[in-house]
Formats: structure tokens, sequence, C-alpha cells
């Protein structure tokens, strides 16, 4: 049977899947105890071998993940820190502290325009400062 990987590819490791659906968005499927999915959220280079790799949230859970990447090939995957709740999300990367490391920018939920900088060492949270607070439009 030939696969069209045009609609679906499937990556896999032991406990990741990598579901890429023509026209959606990356999920995340957690195996174990119910299915958890995940939004790609962001890109940088976290492991620091130069190949950009993919920051995936679980909008439910908060949970994150780092997916390490080589191209388009997944390589392996690390659980990130659980995001505060109140409807905190990831929106970027970037190295603010110039460690050579990106880190989270966050944003708040609903109403709340409020903006943190989360420190990452690769997928470990090492430290967090508010940042400013974004006007309403």
């Amino acid at each position: 049977m030939k696969m069209n990987f045009a609609k679906t590819r499937y990556y896999l490791s032991t406990r990741f899947r990598l579901i890429l659906l023509a026209g959606s968005a990356l999920t995340l499927a957690l195996f174990g105890r119910g299915v958890a999915v995940a939004d790609l959220v962001a890109v940088g280079d976290f492991n620091g071998d130069g190949h950009p790799d993919f920051v995936l949230e679980n909008f439910g859970t908060q949970q994150t993940a780092i997916w390490y990447m080589n191209n388009n090939v997944f390589v392996s995957g690390l659980f990130g820190p659980t995001l505060p709740v109140g409807g905190w999300d990831v929106e970027a990367v970037g190295d603010f502290n110039g460690d050579g490391h990106p880190d989270f920018v966050l944003q708040g939920g609903a109403g709340n325009q409020q903006t943190g900088i989360w420190y990452m060492n690769n997928n470990v949270f090492v430290g967090a400062l508010f940042g400013p607070t974004l006007p309403f439009m």
C-alpha cells in the first residue's frame, strides 16, 4: 500500500506522536491515560545544535514541551514547565537575558494584558520577571 504523505504524516517516538494533517495545526498526542492535544506555539534552538526546535503547549493542561528537530525530522522531546493558571500562554521565544538560551515570552489570559519572561535553560525553567503590560487596542 502506498501512503499519501501530502495528506498525513506520522512521526513516532516512545512518548510522543506528532500528527500533521493537511490544513490543520500541528498536534501532540501523549500516550497514556486519555489523549492530550497541544499546538505549536513557537520555534527556537533550545539544545544549541543550530537547528530550530518546536515549542508545544497543551492549552487544556498548560503543559509545555520542546521537540528537538533536525531540519524536518523529529529527534526527541522533553516536557517543559507547566504554565500558571489563569490562561497564561507562550506567545514567542527570544534570548532576553543574553545567556544564549531562548526564553519564553508569556501573555496573560482573557482581559489580562500582562506579559512575562520565563528564563529557560533548554527545557528547564530557571527564573521569571514580569514584562510590560500591553495597551488595550
